[in-house]
Formats: structure tokens, C-alpha cells, sequence
């Protein structure tokens, strides 16, 4: 609706997030030592107003950091995180640098390796988010018990879930994987709030736009990729 999308914050275009990227490997580039995320974040804000107050819809600076894939600069963790170059910081003792985090993030998927390949094609080809199976799980999860709790609001449901993907799972699901599921939804015709919010129905939507979004960029999928597209999604749900 109109009214949505006036309270829905402007995404950065590619020309944006590249002088963003600039600026961050510059400001790395002068320091001497690992430059704090924090200091980082609040300078980045000051400069980049208002482009970077929902960090491009991530909501925190780390995801948002992520997304840039700014090689070969790191996150290392600690310390409220540090962005390093390792070519010019001595890295021993000053955190975990992101190739770790990148390796926590694999282990996800552990056991997975089917549902993985199919997943990574369908998300290249459609911009789906590459969720792990049991963070789809638990999104579609909180998003049933939210729903029976409260009213459906765009904006308003899709930040309790990253909250509550964050306080109750320790999952750090960006603003706008929720918001692409959630709309992924109601695209394939679900309406909030008719009764019919029931984990396997909500699952079963997404799945329907997930192969519909394959189906439109003519990606021929046939039984057994349609099967690992249900078990990523939906999992048990769908069984």
C-alpha cells in the first residue's frame, strides 16, 4: 500500500553502497591498528545521513558490514568487533576473524548438502535470501505464534520476528530476509489474519512463491528439487 511504502526506509542504490565501501577501506587503510566497529558506525552514519539509519535494511552495522563482502577486510569479534585488514594488522589475540564466522555458518547446513545446492541456485536466480533450513524453521515458527498473539503489520511484524530470531535463537536474520519472506507470502496470496496462520499453510505459501520465482526465471525444476525445496522450507512442516 501507499501507507506502507512511505514508512518502509529507502534502500541504498549500487552507487551508494560503493562509496560506503570506499570509505570504509579508506578509513582502514589510514589506521594502524583494527579500527573499532563501533566509532566505525556511528562515523559512517554521520556522514552517510540518512541512507544508513536502518543500516540498508539490516538493522545493525555487522550484517550490513557482511553484505558489502568488502575482501580482504575482516570482522574479527570481541571487543564489540573490529574491522581489520589482515595485510597490514597483526590479527593474533584480537578477535575471530570472519572466515570463522563464515565456517559457523556452513556448519548450518551440515548434513544439508543437497537442500544447499539447490538453495544456493534458486536464491542466485531469484534474490531469495539463503537462509539456512533451521533458521527458515524457526522465522515461520515465531512468525505462526506472533500471529496469533497480534495483528499483521508489515513493518511492525517483520521487527518483532528479527528481535525475537535474535533474544530466543541467537539468529541474526537481516530486516530484509523477514520482509522477503513475509511479502513472499502474501504474493502468493495469503492475507493475514483470516484464520488461517497455521505454520504448514504459512510454509506451504512460501514454498508455492519460491517455485513460482523459479518458474518465472524459467529454472526447470523437477520432483527431487521441488522435495528439497519443501524440506528446506518447511521441513517437518510440510511433511
Amino acid at each position: 500500500t501507499a501507507a506502507t511504502a512511505e514508512t518502509a526506509p529507502r534502500l541504498a542504490s549500487a552507487a551508494d553502497l560503493a562509496r560506503v565501501a570506499q570509505r570504509i577501506q579508506q578509513l582502514v587503510a589510514q589506521a594502524p591498528m583494527p579500527v573499532a566497529a563501533g566509532p566505525l558506525a556511528l562515523r559512517l552514519r554521520n556522514e552517510f545521513a540518512p541512507l544508513l539509519d536502518n543500516w540498508n535494511g539490516h538493522a545493525t552495522f555487522k550484517p550490513f558490514f557482511r553484505s558489502l563482502a568488502l575482501a580482504p577486510l575482516v570482522w574479527l569479534n570481541g571487543s564489540g568487533g573490529r574491522v581489520a585488514d589482515p595485510a597490514r594488522h597483526a590479527l593474533d589475540h584480537l578477535g575471530t576473524p570472519e572466515a570463522e564466522m563464515q565456517a559457523e555458518r556452513d556448519a548450518q547446513w551440515a548434513g544439508q548438502e543437497a537442500v544447499l545446492a539447490v538453495a544456493r541456485d534458486v536464491c542466485a536466480l531469484t534474490g531469495a535470501p539463503l537462509l539456512p533450513p533451521g533458521v527458515v524453521h524457526h522465522v515461520l515458527d515465531l512468525l505462526c505464534e506472533d500471529l496469533a498473539q497480534q495483528d499483521y503489520e508489515p513493518t511492525e511484524t517483520a521487527r518483532r520476528i528479527r528481535e525475537q530470531c535474535q533474544q530466543r535463537h541467537g539468529l541474526d536474520v537481516s530486516m530484509r530476509d523477514v520482509v522477503f519472506i513475509l511479502r513472499g507470502m502474501q504474493l502468493n496470496g495469503h492475507v493475514f489474519g483470516r484464520g488461517q496462520d497455521d505454520v504448514r499453510t504459512l510454509a506451504q505459501r512460501l514454498v508455492n512463491q519460491v517455485l513460482f520465482l523459479c518458474e518465472r526465471e524459467q529454472m526447470l525444476l523437477g520432483e527431487p528439487a521441488v522435495a528439497l525445496i519443501r524440506q528446506w522450507i518447511g521441513g517437518e512442516r510440510l511433511a
